[in-house]
């Protein structure tokens, strides 16, 4: 029953992370189609923000369902964490795909740019696939700087062991820092594009 669960919330993290990440790349290309110069470029990246975290949203109750009632994943903690935790992690990938937008200057450079800074690393140095215990400690350090693998230790620990908040907060503490520094950094870039 342990592994079950383990599988199931290692699941419901991987599935929801790569949603996310899609929805961030979407979202990088997405908003460089507007050309900062025009009057309307902040509403139409207001409008593509809205639309990317209430799709996020969709993405986190659906997945969330289906890991309980289809795959039969029991949240042995908080729900109201598990999806504080998600909504962090979902703001925090999608103000990537911000920055992206920020530096990219076409879409292709930007749909190039999120493949290699948010879909690999997710899959190869989060834990998904290879334990990353196991990878040579260069990876291993690399890895922390990785979101969805403090998201996913976090999914697992409040999931499977039902821990607190107490428990996750070093994890929800790197998230919120990396989604603060990623939105100074995209507002930074673009203030430095308009001048």
């Amino acid at each position: 029953r342990w592994r079950g669960q383990g599988i199931g919330s290692t699941l419901f993290a991987q599935s929801l992370s790569l949603a996310t990440e899609q929805h961030a790349a979407i979202l990088a290309t997405q908003v460089r189609d507007d050309q900062p110069e025009s009057l309307a470029f902040a509403e139409r990246r207001n409008f593509h923000l809205e639309r990317h975290i209430f799709e996020s949203v969709i993405d986190l109750a659906t997945i969330l369902l289906m890991a309980v009632y289809v795959l039969g994943v029991p949240i042995v903690g908080s729900l109201a964490l598990l999806i504080g935790t998600a909504l962090i992690y979902i703001f925090m990938s999608l103000a990537l795909g911000i920055l992206i937008s920020s530096v990219a200057n076409t879409q292709s450079t930007a749909l190039l740019i999120s493949g290699m800074a948010m879909m690999l690393p997710v899959i190869m140095l989060s834990g998904m696939i290879f334990p990353i215990e196991t990878m040579p400690w260069p990876l291993q350090w690399l890895s922390q700087a990785v979101p969805a693998k403090w998201f996913i230790a976090a999914v697992r620990k409040i999931m499977i062991r039902g821990l607190d908040f107490e428990s996750v907060r070093k994890e929800l503490a790197v998230l919120s820092g990396m989604a603060v520094f990623l939105i100074a950094a995209s507002l930074k870039r673009h203030r430095t594009r308009l001048e």
